[in-house]
């Protein structure tokens, strides 16, 4: 293989690590200098991770290496497989460099030490390492490229004379030299007979035991230096870059280190720091620990085994699940109760968290881990800190850090902080089918979700978060902007094009996101919402020329005029449908795949989808009217529901008396009525009128059925079959309750059915309608009613209600019934 030239970043390192061995080079052939060659390694992005001479015997290089799953176990055996059949120049690149001429002898004594290096982790505090060997025993040497990793080595060089034999059962390197500042040698403390530590183990509660053994104290938090390092960390955050992190986690940080009780009492010890299962080893119950320059001399209780765990999680395992990092950890420290171990991963990840993000500030380009690391100690900042006051706008923050590291851009969204949405407001985020699908797990897991309701369609999926707290949200993931079988713009385009706001969440570009509006409510019928209107026109007069400009061009409209655009009229609708059916995506073979999936959809809907029926009942003055007005405004505003009110029946037979005066006078006459006025007394004329309406339930539950429950409605009955069983007189009919009651068989059950009451007192100062003996017996036939009905049908569930406080009584039902919406 022929060799080449190391890119100029790659050399500037090597450079700096062999000046630190007093070696010069060169990266193009010059005189006084001899050419050697090394084999390297690279990372994926095509720089150089490993680099070692080419006639090296042994891969050295894997010495740097962490061996913690099965592909990293493979890819050991398949490297020494390749230095035993020494083929190392048929697989490695190789690279040329050349050696001042009076430094080849001293080259010469490191290449037969097998000097090999690591090039180290890009960033604030990268640093080279490099294996040799010293007097035949293996070494470590660590060269500083930074200012930073120069301070750092200082700190390892202090932190490795504070833990010398201080501890018994852990072992540290020695110093070997610390003559330059720039570089520190030490021993290996590998063996072979050294093992990994492994997570959830025996071994790491005996590393901890010995720990506290020598080590432990009691402090109050704000007496301790590891409070005073923290808070000397948080006001740094309010300065960070907000396009670099979410918004969210920088929140929680700040307002949790606010509610520490720093008059509290904790434990803490010595800790490494950085204690991961690739700088530490066991054998024999001794502890062997590498890189101490993050070390502390009091850190709380835990912080090593809380560290080592979520490293190992989250660049392992890649689990990026914090919440559930922290529930592993709690079960496997086993202490009661779980808050003090969680405050005791609360107290790490405010430091960790804190110094990690000033840290990844000053880092131009991130590696793919930071990300993973970001997204778990988020969570786990939701999971340990304290019960938020509003569950429902901490969930809201949470879904904008999770969609922050994704291609996305979130619609409607006029409000200049997204993190605060209204209560009346959801979520309708532009994003991969892929990415949404992790936002569905997200949920599932989610510590404030009690339970989700997911449905889902070729172009998107939406979620309903019910929240512990008896909250609500709901959210749209959407991978194409779709109406029935019409795609109303190519989501690529927009994602594309979407602008950062401030907060770091991604919006359509004001063009995008006019359109978007528009079409969503002028194709639905419907005026755009006034604070739209008040938005787009205090836009720029620039933006809103472009706005016009496009529209008009598109939707081929007539008027001029910018304030127009708000305004539904058929003539715009029609000539927007026409429009968008000339696009290419909606044209031709595109035209036939909407369609086909449009089709899908509305049958996987049919199927899949079911709507509640929810029935009240009362006499008159209970308060029925008034529940159900809050409970239709809740599902309709709050829960995003369709909801339809029906009036005792599914009424698709009209009252008998629009035979005679027509529909709308019959329905005057009846509400001009008093109740239970009727005097019909005969028997036949009764059971007449009971089969017309007891008709209108057999044939209509099934047309409520296909109108409204498979698509997804929630009925509503203001009143129900039960009248006829418990007040037949007040639909003018006298028959014998018994045969009501048993012809109940054969009508639709409702899923919930609330008998509101109150005392004959109260009623009576509501109404005057019926007499205080009357509503006493009414009231009482339909407490024994609803409890049998609840003993004999018991997939329907059946309340009485005192209705005193509306506050109350709305609570009840809508706890109620929130588990089947």
């Amino acid at each position: 293989m022929k060799n080449r030239r190391l890119n100029i970043d790659d050399y500037k390192i090597v450079e700096q690590v062999f000046a630190s061995f007093a070696i010069r080079l060169a990266i193009e052939p010059k005189a006084n200098h001899k050419s050697e060659s090394f084999n390297v390694f690279k990372n994926p992005d095509g720089s150089v991770r490993w680099l070692w001479p080419s006639n090296a015997r042994e891969a050295n290089f894997l010495q740097f290496y962490s061996v913690n799953t099965w592909k990293a176990y493979l890819f050991t055996m398949l490297v020494k497989l390749v230095f035993f059949f020494k083929i190392q120049r048929l697989i490695f690149q190789r690279v040329e460099l050349f050696i001042h001429s009076n430094d080849i002898v001293d080259w010469g004594m490191m290449k037969f030490n097998q000097f090999t290096v690591f090039t180290g982790t890009p960033g604030k505090y990268r640093k080279a390492v490099c294996f040799h060997y010293e007097k035949e025993k293996p070494v470590f040497s660590k060269v500083a490229l930074t200012g930073a990793s120069l301070v750092a080595l200082a700190k390892e060089y202090k932190g490795l004379l504070t833990w010398k034999k201080r501890i018994d059962g852990i072992n540290i390197p020695e110093i070997l030299d610390y003559s330059n500042p720039s570089k520190i040698t030490i021993s290996s403390i590998k063996s072979e007979e050294t093992k990994k530590i492994e997570a959830y183990s025996q071994d790491l509660l005996n590393y901890q035991l010995k720990l506290s053994e020598t080590t432990e104290k009691a402090l109050y938090l704000n007496n301790s230096t590891y409070y005073f390092d923290i808070q000397k960390l948080i006001p740094e955050l309010h300065y960070l870059d907000q396009s670099k992190f979410p918004h969210g986690l920088k929140n929680k940080l700040i307002n949790t280190f606010e509610r520490l009780d720093t008059s509290q009492k904790f434990q803490f010890t010595y800790s490494h720091g950085d204690f991961t299962p690739w700088n530490s080893y066991i054998n024999n119950d001794q502890f062997y620990l590498y890189d101490f320059e993050f070390s502390k001399t009091e850190a709380p209780l835990y912080y090593d085994i809380i560290h080592f765990h979520f490293q190992k999680e989250i660049l392992v395992n890649h689990n990026f699940n914090g919440f559930s990092i922290c529930t592993k950890i709690a079960d496997f420290l086993n202490e009661e109760p779980r808050d003090v171990v969680y405050k005791y991963i609360e107290l790490y990840l405010l430091y960790q968290v804190s110094y990690s993000l000033l840290m990844y500030q000053e880092q131009e380009v991130w590696h793919t881990q930071i990300t993973w690391l970001l997204k778990a100690w988020d969570d786990a900042l939701t999971e340990v800190g304290p019960q938020h006051q509003d569950i429902r706008q901490a969930l809201v923050s949470d879904v904008l850090d999770r969609i922050f590291y994704t291609k996305h851009s979130l619609l409607k969204s006029i409000d200049e902080n997204p993190y605060e949405l209204n209560i009346k407001s959801d979520l309708d985020i532009l994003i991969d089918k892929k990415q949404a699908n992790g936002i569905v797990e997200y949920f599932k897991t989610h510590p404030f979700v009690e339970s989700t309701n997911i449905r889902k369609k070729s172009f998107m999926t939406s979620i309903d978060c019910f929240t512990i707290n008896g909250g609500f949200l709901s959210i749209d993931l959407l991978f194409e902007l779709k109406r029935k079988e019409l795609i109303l713009a190519s989501s690529k385009n927009i994602l594309e094009n979407s602008r950062k706001t401030s907060y770091g969440i991604h919006v359509p570009d004001i063009v995008n996101d006019f359109k978007y509006i528009f079409n969503f409510y002028i194709l639905n019928g419907t005026d755009v919402p006034e604070k739209y209107i008040t938005y787009f026109k205090n836009q720029r007069m620039d933006d809103k020329s472009k706005i016009i400009i496009e529209v008009l061009e598109r939707y081929k409209l007539t008027t001029s005029k910018f304030e127009d655009l708000f305004t539904y009229s058929e003539e715009t609708r029609n000539s927007v449908l026409k429009n968008l059916h000339r696009i290419y995506f909606n044209r031709s073979i595109h035209r036939v795949g909407n369609k086909v999936t449009y089709f899908t959809d509305t049958i996987r809907q049919f199927f899949n989808r079911s709507g509640i029926v929810i029935t009240f009942s009362g006499v008159d003055g209970a308060g029925k009217s008034t529940v159900i007005d809050h409970v239709k405004y809740n599902l309709e505003k709050v829960y995003r529901k369709n909801v339809v009110v029906l009036r005792h029946r599914p009424s698709i037979l009209p009252i008998l008396s629009a035979w005679r005066y027509g529909k709308a006078k019959a329905e005057a006459i009846s509400v001009a009525k008093l109740p239970r006025q009727g005097d019909n007394s005969n028997k036949l004329s009764s059971f007449a009128r009971f089969l017309y309406y007891y008709m209108d339930y057999i044939v209509g539950q099934w047309v409520i059925y296909f109108k409204y429950l498979r698509r997804g409605y929630i009925v509503l009955y203001d009143r129900y079959y039960y009248d006829f069983i418990n007040d037949a007189r007040r639909s003018n009919i006298q028959l014998p309750e018994s045969i009501v009651k048993s012809l109940y068989t054969f009508v639709s059950k409702p899923h919930y059915n609330f008998f509101l009451y109150a005392d004959a007192e109260v009623i009576t100062n509501r109404k005057k309608e019926l007499s205080k003996p009357v509503i006493e017996e009414l009231t009482h036939k339909y407490l024994n009613l609803f409890n049998q009905l609840s003993s004999k049908y018991r997939r329907s569930e059946f309340r009485a209600m005192e209705n005193i406080q509306l506050e109350s009584t709305l609570s009840g039902i809508m706890n109620t019934i929130k588990t089947k919406l």
